[in-house]
């Protein structure tokens, strides 16, 4: 029984590396094309300098700062390191996503059933269809823009920041219920 449970961890264990290796991959095909074509990548990448020569303002440089760090540390152009970047966040925000889940829905006995709702929620968006809307841009939004850098970059961060709120209100929940007396359920699980 325990063997089978060991090769029964193992595969899932496998199954997981290989999938996120194969959306890693994708990603970076994805994000090499979108660095060489007219995208919001390109136009990312053409203001670091400027803006690291204090030449151009961005409020939010977070994403630029850590690109020209890594391709100057690398010495791989910036093409190269943005699509590396932007990979490595996919995967990030899969990881964030499928602890959150499992934080929330701990009882699930079936392990792949986080990691396949992590990656679906990591990359639920708006369907775009030609004929129904000529823009991309407009009157479809989601919760996971693709092309946008800087979101990328922000979503790792304001998923910790959900989670930890989240761990927040149930530990001040958890205490005013102890001074209460009885057992505590938080609101969210009722």
């Amino acid at each position: 029984m325990n063997k089978n449970l060991n090769v029964k961890n193992l595969a899932l264990r496998f199954f997981e590396i290989a999938l996120y290796f194969f959306i890693a991959l994708f990603s970076l095909r994805i994000f090499f094309y979108q660095a060489t074509i007219n995208s919001d990548i390109t136009v990312h990448i053409s203001i670091i300098d400027e803006f690291v020569k204090h030449s151009f303002y961005i409020p939010h440089p977070g994403f630029h700062l850590l690109t020209y760090f890594i391709s100057h540390i690398s010495g791989m152009p910036y093409t190269t390191s943005v699509p590396i970047i932007m990979a490595g966040l996919v995967i990030t925000i899969i990881l964030i996503t499928k602890n959150i889940i499992i934080w929330f829905l701990p009882e699930f006995k079936i392990k792949t059933i986080y990691i396949l709702a992590a990656v679906s929620l990591s990359f639920v968006t708006a369907i775009y269809f030609p004929w129904f809307n000529k823009s991309i841009y407009l009157g479809q939004w989601g919760p996971n823009i693709w092309h946008s850098p800087t979101m990328f970059l922000v979503k790792p961060f304001a998923l910790l920041s959900f989670w930890g709120m989240m761990v927040f209100i149930l530990k001040q929940e958890t205490e005013h219920d102890y001074w209460r007396g009885g057992n505590y359920q938080p609101a969210f699980i009722r």
